[in-house]
Protein backbone atom coordinates (compact mmCIF):
# COMPACT_ATOMS: atom_id res chain seq x y z
CA UNK A 1 0.00 0.00 0.00
CA UNK A 2 1.42 3.41 -0.99
CA UNK A 3 1.79 6.11 1.69
CA UNK A 4 -0.25 9.03 0.80
CA UNK A 5 1.66 11.93 -0.31
CA UNK A 6 1.54 14.93 1.68
CA UNK A 7 -0.50 18.32 1.77
CA UNK A 8 0.69 21.19 0.55
CA UNK A 9 -0.78 24.64 1.18
CA UNK A 10 -1.76 26.33 -2.32
CA UNK A 11 -1.80 29.52 -3.68
CA UNK A 12 -5.45 29.72 -5.40
CA UNK A 13 -4.30 32.88 -7.74
CA UNK A 14 -5.55 33.31 -10.87
CA UNK A 15 -2.39 33.26 -13.48
CA UNK A 16 -1.69 35.51 -16.21
CA UNK A 17 0.03 36.35 -19.17
CA UNK A 18 3.31 37.92 -19.08
CA UNK A 19 2.79 40.49 -22.24
CA UNK A 20 5.42 41.85 -23.59
CA UNK A 21 7.53 44.80 -21.80
CA UNK A 22 4.98 44.22 -18.75
CA UNK A 23 6.74 43.55 -15.31
CA UNK A 24 6.18 40.42 -15.68
CA UNK A 25 8.11 39.97 -19.24
CA UNK A 26 11.09 41.87 -17.59
CA UNK A 27 11.27 39.11 -14.65
CA UNK A 28 11.32 36.51 -16.81
CA UNK A 29 14.55 38.21 -18.25
CA UNK A 30 16.27 38.13 -14.67
CA UNK A 31 18.64 35.45 -13.86
CA UNK A 32 18.20 33.27 -10.90
CA UNK A 33 21.59 35.32 -9.07
CA UNK A 34 19.79 38.06 -9.25
CA UNK A 35 16.27 36.65 -7.47
CA UNK A 36 15.16 36.50 -3.77
CA UNK A 37 16.75 33.74 -2.21
CA UNK A 38 14.02 31.29 -0.75
CA UNK A 39 14.46 29.61 1.85
CA UNK A 40 12.59 25.71 0.34
CA UNK A 41 13.01 23.94 3.96
CA UNK A 42 11.19 26.88 5.87
CA UNK A 43 8.83 27.28 3.23
CA UNK A 44 7.88 23.83 3.38
CA UNK A 45 7.93 23.04 6.98
CA UNK A 46 5.47 26.19 6.89
CA UNK A 47 3.09 25.35 4.09
CA UNK A 48 3.57 21.44 3.88
CA UNK A 49 1.78 18.73 6.36
CA UNK A 50 2.82 15.16 6.39
CA UNK A 51 -0.46 12.45 5.69
CA UNK A 52 -1.58 10.84 7.93
CA UNK A 53 -2.82 7.06 7.71
CA UNK A 54 -6.43 7.13 8.77
CA UNK A 55 -7.22 3.30 10.87
CA UNK A 56 -9.02 1.35 9.55
CA UNK A 57 -12.59 1.05 10.13
CA UNK A 58 -15.24 -1.23 10.63
CA UNK A 59 -17.11 -3.15 7.88
CA UNK A 60 -20.59 -1.81 9.42
CA UNK A 61 -19.03 1.77 9.45
CA UNK A 62 -18.30 1.86 5.62
CA UNK A 63 -18.81 5.17 3.72
CA UNK A 64 -21.94 5.18 1.98
CA UNK A 65 -22.25 5.97 -1.49
CA UNK A 66 -23.67 9.26 -2.30
CA UNK A 67 -25.99 8.93 -5.18
CA UNK A 68 -25.88 11.58 -8.04
CA UNK A 69 -28.86 13.87 -8.99
CA UNK A 70 -29.25 15.80 -12.09
CA UNK A 71 -31.56 18.45 -11.01
CA UNK A 72 -30.54 21.36 -9.84
CA UNK A 73 -31.00 22.43 -5.46
CA UNK A 74 -34.28 24.29 -5.40
CA UNK A 75 -35.94 22.07 -8.01
CA UNK A 76 -34.47 18.73 -6.52
CA UNK A 77 -35.87 20.31 -3.04
CA UNK A 78 -39.52 20.97 -4.33
CA UNK A 79 -39.67 17.45 -6.18
CA UNK A 80 -38.18 15.96 -2.87
CA UNK A 81 -41.45 17.67 -0.83
CA UNK A 82 -43.31 16.20 -2.57
CA UNK A 83 -41.76 12.63 -3.37
CA UNK A 84 -41.62 12.19 0.88
CA UNK A 85 -45.24 12.88 0.92
CA UNK A 86 -46.64 10.57 -1.77
CA UNK A 87 -44.09 7.75 -0.89
CA UNK A 88 -45.83 7.82 2.63
CA UNK A 89 -49.06 6.58 0.59
CA UNK A 90 -50.33 2.60 0.20
CA UNK A 91 -51.19 3.28 -2.81
CA UNK A 92 -48.80 5.11 -5.14
CA UNK A 93 -50.60 8.22 -6.52
CA UNK A 94 -49.33 8.25 -10.09
CA UNK A 95 -51.10 4.51 -10.34
CA UNK A 96 -54.13 6.70 -9.04
CA UNK A 97 -53.54 9.03 -12.23
CA UNK A 98 -52.82 6.59 -14.73
CA UNK A 99 -56.35 5.14 -13.40
CA UNK A 100 -58.00 8.27 -13.59
CA UNK A 101 -59.15 6.87 -9.85
CA UNK A 102 -61.27 9.61 -8.68
CA UNK A 103 -61.08 8.61 -5.20
CA UNK A 104 -57.61 10.58 -5.45
CA UNK A 105 -57.79 13.81 -3.46
CA UNK A 106 -57.39 17.42 -4.94
CA UNK A 107 -54.28 18.43 -2.96
CA UNK A 108 -52.35 15.49 -4.08
CA UNK A 109 -53.10 16.32 -7.67
CA UNK A 110 -52.09 19.75 -7.27
CA UNK A 111 -48.45 18.91 -5.53
CA UNK A 112 -48.11 16.31 -8.56
CA UNK A 113 -49.25 19.27 -10.93
CA UNK A 114 -46.83 21.38 -8.81
CA UNK A 115 -43.43 19.08 -9.96
CA UNK A 116 -44.28 17.51 -13.61
CA UNK A 117 -41.47 17.19 -15.63
CA UNK A 118 -40.15 19.78 -18.19
CA UNK A 119 -39.47 19.36 -21.92
CA UNK A 120 -35.92 19.75 -20.77
CA UNK A 121 -36.04 16.88 -18.00
CA UNK A 122 -37.86 14.61 -20.30
CA UNK A 123 -34.93 15.18 -23.03
CA UNK A 124 -32.24 15.00 -20.22
CA UNK A 125 -33.63 10.80 -18.63
CA UNK A 126 -34.54 9.58 -22.17
CA UNK A 127 -31.10 8.25 -23.09
CA UNK A 128 -29.67 7.15 -19.69
CA UNK A 129 -29.05 3.31 -19.05
CA UNK A 130 -30.87 1.43 -16.81
CA UNK A 131 -27.46 1.07 -15.07
CA UNK A 132 -27.23 5.29 -15.21
CA UNK A 133 -30.69 5.45 -13.74
CA UNK A 134 -30.14 3.32 -10.92
CA UNK A 135 -27.41 5.20 -9.70
CA UNK A 136 -29.27 8.48 -9.39
CA UNK A 137 -31.67 9.47 -5.96
CA UNK A 138 -34.95 9.11 -5.79
CA UNK A 139 -36.34 12.33 -6.73
CA UNK A 140 -34.28 11.67 -10.07
CA UNK A 141 -35.84 8.23 -10.32
CA UNK A 142 -39.66 10.02 -9.61
CA UNK A 143 -39.23 12.76 -12.30
CA UNK A 144 -37.94 9.65 -14.58
CA UNK A 145 -41.41 7.97 -13.57
CA UNK A 146 -43.86 10.36 -14.17
CA UNK A 147 -41.84 10.94 -17.59
CA UNK A 148 -42.74 7.29 -18.69
CA UNK A 149 -46.12 8.03 -17.98
CA UNK A 150 -48.06 8.52 -21.41
CA UNK A 151 -50.62 11.94 -21.28
CA UNK A 152 -49.64 12.66 -17.38
CA UNK A 153 -50.24 16.12 -17.83
CA UNK A 154 -52.98 15.99 -19.42
CA UNK A 155 -54.69 13.03 -16.78
CA UNK A 156 -53.92 15.74 -14.08
CA UNK A 157 -55.79 18.34 -15.96
CA UNK A 158 -58.97 16.17 -16.31
CA UNK A 159 -58.90 15.23 -12.63
CA UNK A 160 -58.05 18.70 -11.37
CA UNK A 161 -60.91 19.86 -13.65
CA UNK A 162 -63.51 16.78 -12.29
CA UNK A 163 -62.42 17.37 -8.98
CA UNK A 164 -63.52 21.41 -9.11
CA UNK A 165 -66.45 20.84 -11.60
CA UNK A 166 -68.73 20.68 -8.60
CA UNK A 167 -67.73 23.69 -7.01
CA UNK A 168 -67.57 26.20 -10.08
CA UNK A 169 -70.80 24.89 -11.83
CA UNK A 170 -72.53 25.26 -8.39
CA UNK A 171 -70.85 28.99 -8.15
CA UNK A 172 -72.29 29.61 -11.35
CA UNK A 173 -75.40 28.15 -11.35
CA UNK A 174 -76.36 30.17 -7.79
CA UNK A 175 -75.00 33.43 -9.64
CA UNK A 176 -77.13 33.44 -12.62
CA UNK A 177 -80.32 32.62 -10.48
CA UNK A 178 -79.67 35.22 -8.78
CA UNK A 179 -79.33 37.69 -11.54
CA UNK A 180 -82.60 36.43 -13.17
CA UNK A 181 -84.56 36.58 -9.82
CA UNK A 182 -83.14 40.35 -8.88
CA UNK A 183 -83.89 41.21 -12.87
CA UNK A 184 -87.99 39.73 -12.04
CA UNK A 185 -88.02 41.42 -8.20
CA UNK A 186 -87.13 45.11 -9.10
CA UNK A 187 -89.90 45.31 -12.32
CA UNK A 188 -92.32 43.26 -10.43
CA UNK A 189 -92.32 45.37 -7.26
CA UNK A 190 -94.98 47.27 -6.97
CA UNK A 191 -93.93 50.12 -3.92
CA UNK A 192 -90.92 50.39 -5.86
CA UNK A 193 -93.08 51.42 -9.00
CA UNK A 194 -95.30 53.44 -6.75
CA UNK A 195 -92.43 55.15 -4.90
CA UNK A 196 -90.53 56.00 -8.97
CA UNK A 197 -94.26 57.39 -9.42
CA UNK A 198 -94.02 59.67 -6.17
CA UNK A 199 -90.73 60.78 -6.68
CA UNK A 200 -91.31 61.88 -10.60
CA UNK A 201 -93.96 63.66 -8.75
CA UNK A 202 -92.27 65.69 -6.52
CA UNK A 203 -89.53 66.35 -9.16
CA UNK A 204 -91.93 67.89 -11.49
CA UNK A 205 -93.33 70.01 -8.93
CA UNK A 206 -89.76 71.42 -8.05
CA UNK A 207 -88.71 71.81 -11.89
CA UNK A 208 -92.00 73.70 -13.08
CA UNK A 209 -91.35 76.28 -15.16
CA UNK A 210 -87.84 75.08 -15.75
CA UNK A 211 -86.45 72.81 -18.90
CA UNK A 212 -86.11 70.04 -16.49
CA UNK A 213 -90.03 70.44 -15.40
CA UNK A 214 -92.66 68.15 -17.22
CA UNK A 215 -90.25 65.21 -17.29
CA UNK A 216 -92.44 61.95 -18.09
CA UNK A 217 -89.23 59.62 -16.47
CA UNK A 218 -86.32 59.68 -15.06
CA UNK A 219 -83.01 58.06 -14.96
CA UNK A 220 -82.47 55.66 -11.71
CA UNK A 221 -79.41 56.57 -10.99
CA UNK A 222 -80.89 60.04 -10.03
CA UNK A 223 -82.60 58.40 -7.36
CA UNK A 224 -78.96 59.08 -5.01
CA UNK A 225 -79.82 62.66 -5.84
CA UNK A 226 -82.56 62.90 -3.40
CA UNK A 227 -80.52 61.97 -0.56
CA UNK A 228 -78.19 65.16 -1.79
CA UNK A 229 -80.70 67.43 -1.84
CA UNK A 230 -81.53 69.49 1.27
CA UNK A 231 -83.89 72.27 2.01
CA UNK A 232 -83.24 75.90 2.38
CA UNK A 233 -83.01 75.34 6.20
CA UNK A 234 -80.63 72.07 5.58
CA UNK A 235 -82.77 70.88 8.30
CA UNK A 236 -84.19 67.92 5.89
CA UNK A 237 -83.72 66.25 2.64
CA UNK A 238 -85.95 65.35 0.11
CA UNK A 239 -85.37 61.78 0.73
CA UNK A 240 -86.69 62.55 4.19
CA UNK A 241 -89.38 64.26 2.68
CA UNK A 242 -90.51 61.42 0.19
CA UNK A 243 -90.46 59.39 3.45
CA UNK A 244 -92.67 61.64 5.45
CA UNK A 245 -95.06 61.84 2.49
CA UNK A 246 -95.34 58.13 1.88
CA UNK A 247 -95.28 57.15 5.86
CA UNK A 248 -97.98 59.77 6.65
CA UNK A 249 -100.36 58.18 3.92
CA UNK A 250 -99.01 54.58 4.29
CA UNK A 251 -97.89 53.62 7.52
CA UNK A 252 -96.90 49.98 6.71
CA UNK A 253 -95.12 51.02 3.44
CA UNK A 254 -91.99 49.31 2.90
CA UNK A 255 -89.22 48.79 0.48
CA UNK A 256 -86.38 45.62 -0.47
CA UNK A 257 -88.70 42.91 1.14
CA UNK A 258 -89.69 41.79 -1.99
CA UNK A 259 -86.19 42.54 -3.56
CA UNK A 260 -84.05 40.14 -1.72
CA UNK A 261 -81.82 39.44 -4.25
CA UNK A 262 -80.74 42.63 -5.42
CA UNK A 263 -77.98 43.02 -3.05
CA UNK A 264 -75.98 40.05 -4.07
CA UNK A 265 -77.00 40.94 -7.55
CA UNK A 266 -75.21 44.02 -6.76
CA UNK A 267 -71.53 42.26 -7.16
CA UNK A 268 -72.24 40.67 -9.89
CA UNK A 269 -70.09 41.05 -13.11
CA UNK A 270 -72.22 39.71 -16.50
CA UNK A 271 -69.00 39.94 -18.50
CA UNK A 272 -67.16 37.88 -15.74
CA UNK A 273 -69.78 35.36 -15.70
CA UNK A 274 -69.89 34.65 -19.18
CA UNK A 275 -65.89 34.57 -19.16
CA UNK A 276 -66.06 31.92 -16.05
CA UNK A 277 -68.77 29.99 -18.31
CA UNK A 278 -66.90 29.85 -21.27
CA UNK A 279 -64.10 28.61 -19.32
CA UNK A 280 -66.07 25.73 -17.93
CA UNK A 281 -67.67 24.97 -21.02
CA UNK A 282 -64.11 24.64 -22.69
CA UNK A 283 -62.63 22.63 -19.97
CA UNK A 284 -65.27 20.35 -20.02
CA UNK A 285 -65.28 19.84 -23.83
CA UNK A 286 -61.60 19.36 -24.08
CA UNK A 287 -61.86 16.40 -21.25
CA UNK A 288 -64.71 15.16 -23.52
CA UNK A 289 -62.16 15.31 -26.29
CA UNK A 290 -59.26 13.08 -24.23
CA UNK A 291 -61.86 10.70 -23.07
CA UNK A 292 -63.32 9.77 -26.75
CA UNK A 293 -59.77 9.87 -27.86
CA UNK A 294 -58.65 7.22 -25.51
CA UNK A 295 -59.90 3.30 -26.33
CA UNK A 296 -59.08 2.69 -22.99
CA UNK A 297 -60.92 5.44 -21.06
CA UNK A 298 -62.41 3.88 -17.41
CA UNK A 299 -65.80 3.63 -17.62
CA UNK A 300 -66.55 5.57 -14.49
CA UNK A 301 -65.12 8.75 -16.16
CA UNK A 302 -67.35 8.12 -19.36
CA UNK A 303 -70.57 8.01 -17.22
CA UNK A 304 -69.38 11.40 -15.31
CA UNK A 305 -68.79 12.98 -18.79
CA UNK A 306 -72.63 11.96 -19.73
CA UNK A 307 -74.44 12.74 -16.71
CA UNK A 308 -73.37 16.33 -16.71
CA UNK A 309 -72.98 16.87 -20.05
CA UNK A 310 -77.52 17.71 -19.58
CA UNK A 311 -76.72 20.15 -16.58
CA UNK A 312 -73.95 22.01 -19.03
CA UNK A 313 -76.88 22.32 -21.83
CA UNK A 314 -78.93 23.50 -18.99
CA UNK A 315 -76.63 25.95 -17.47
CA UNK A 316 -75.81 28.11 -20.77
CA UNK A 317 -79.63 28.36 -21.40
CA UNK A 318 -80.18 29.35 -17.63
CA UNK A 319 -77.37 31.90 -18.18
CA UNK A 320 -79.32 33.02 -22.12
CA UNK A 321 -82.53 33.85 -20.10
CA UNK A 322 -80.49 35.58 -17.27
CA UNK A 323 -79.15 37.58 -19.76
CA UNK A 324 -82.42 38.32 -21.67
CA UNK A 325 -84.06 38.85 -18.26
CA UNK A 326 -81.38 41.70 -17.51
CA UNK A 327 -81.64 43.26 -20.66
CA UNK A 328 -85.43 43.38 -20.46
CA UNK A 329 -84.84 45.23 -16.78
CA UNK A 330 -82.90 47.83 -18.59
CA UNK A 331 -85.38 48.25 -21.33
CA UNK A 332 -88.07 48.20 -18.29
CA UNK A 333 -86.39 51.34 -16.63
CA UNK A 334 -85.87 52.45 -20.05
CA UNK A 335 -81.94 52.84 -19.23
CA UNK A 336 -78.51 51.98 -22.12
CA UNK A 337 -78.06 48.60 -22.81
CA UNK A 338 -74.33 49.33 -21.90
CA UNK A 339 -75.35 49.08 -18.17
CA UNK A 340 -73.62 46.39 -16.08
CA UNK A 341 -75.47 44.57 -13.07
CA UNK A 342 -73.51 45.62 -10.51
CA UNK A 343 -74.36 49.44 -11.70
CA UNK A 344 -78.05 49.06 -11.76
CA UNK A 345 -78.54 46.62 -9.11
CA UNK A 346 -76.04 48.57 -6.81
CA UNK A 347 -77.74 52.17 -7.50
CA UNK A 348 -81.37 49.79 -6.42
CA UNK A 349 -79.75 48.26 -3.37
CA UNK A 350 -78.02 51.81 -2.09
CA UNK A 351 -82.15 53.77 -2.55
CA UNK A 352 -83.13 50.96 -0.40
CA UNK A 353 -80.57 51.35 2.28
CA UNK A 354 -81.10 54.79 2.31
CA UNK A 355 -85.06 54.84 1.88
CA UNK A 356 -84.87 52.44 5.32
CA UNK A 357 -82.51 54.16 6.87
CA UNK A 358 -84.80 57.33 6.84
CA UNK A 359 -87.64 55.68 7.42
CA UNK A 360 -86.54 53.84 10.94
CA UNK A 361 -85.25 57.43 11.89
CA UNK A 362 -88.76 59.02 11.18
CA UNK A 363 -89.95 56.29 13.30
CA UNK A 364 -87.58 56.06 16.03
CA UNK A 365 -88.59 60.30 16.10
CA UNK A 366 -92.15 59.51 16.08
CA UNK A 367 -92.10 56.78 19.03
CA UNK A 368 -90.01 59.69 20.91
CA UNK A 369 -92.38 62.19 20.02
CA UNK A 370 -95.35 59.99 21.81
CA UNK A 371 -93.52 58.78 24.81
CA UNK A 372 -92.70 62.38 25.35
CA UNK A 373 -96.60 63.38 24.58
CA UNK A 374 -97.76 60.14 26.64
CA UNK A 375 -95.24 61.42 29.94
CA UNK A 376 -96.59 65.03 29.72
CA UNK A 377 -100.50 63.73 29.53
CA UNK A 378 -99.49 61.35 32.57
CA UNK A 379 -97.61 64.05 34.82
CA UNK A 380 -100.88 66.30 33.86
CA UNK A 381 -103.08 63.64 35.23
CA UNK A 382 -101.02 63.50 38.17
CA UNK A 383 -101.18 66.77 39.01
CA UNK A 384 -103.39 67.87 42.10
CA UNK A 385 -106.28 69.55 41.53
CA UNK A 386 -107.17 73.15 42.97
CA UNK A 387 -110.13 72.78 45.20
CA UNK A 388 -112.94 75.49 43.44
CA UNK A 389 -113.11 78.95 45.36
CA UNK A 390 -115.95 79.36 47.60
CA UNK A 391 -119.03 81.05 47.03
CA UNK A 392 -119.23 84.47 48.09
CA UNK A 393 -121.52 85.62 51.12
CA UNK A 394 -124.99 86.98 50.28
CA UNK A 395 -125.46 90.31 51.59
Amino acid sequence: VLAPAPKTRQLHWTKATAKQGSVWDLMANRTSDSALQIDDDKLKDLFTQAATTPPPKAAAAAVKETKKTMLDAKRGQNVGIVYARLSKRAINPLDMVCALDPKLDLETLRAIGSVLPTDDERKMYKDLSKAAKDELQDVDKFIISMCEIRGLENKVKIMEFMHEFHERFDGMQTQIHCLRAASKQVRESVNLQELLLIVLQIGNRLNEGTGKGNARAFRIQNLALLNDTRAFSQTVTLLEFLVETIHASNPNFSLGKDMKDVDKASRLSLTQLETDLKSLVTGFQSVETQIAADPQAPENIVTWLNTRRFKMDDLKTDFVLAREEFEETLKYFGEEKSMAPEAVFGLFRDFIRDFNAALEKLIKKEKKAKKKAAAAASASAAAPVAPAPAPAPRK
